[in-house]
């Protein structure tokens, strides 16, 4: 994992009016920073359900939405 992303060494390419256009960095901050992007997508992907869920709830708690007994919750899964 990357220790801080102040670490990374960036170096800033910029076209003839001085423009940013890129940043390079060395393969091995980014062969780092890449794996940190996948495993934060695969937390995400765990979480975006939980959020869901958790909506849900309280949207039954509101009286949004109709309430959902655990035993046909479980039963659907």
């Amino acid at each position: 994992m990357v220790s801080s992303l102040e670490n990374i060494e960036l170096e800033y390419i910029t076209d003839d009016s001085g423009a940013t256009t890129a940043v390079k960095i060395q393969l091995e901050d980014w062969l780092k920073l890449k794996e940190d992007l996948l495993k934060l997508e695969k937390m995400s992907a765990v979480n975006t359900p939980l959020r869901k869920a958790y909506a849900e709830v309280a949207q039954m708690i509101k009286g949004e939405v109709p309430k959902e007994e655990a035993r046909s919750f479980i039963e659907a899964l």
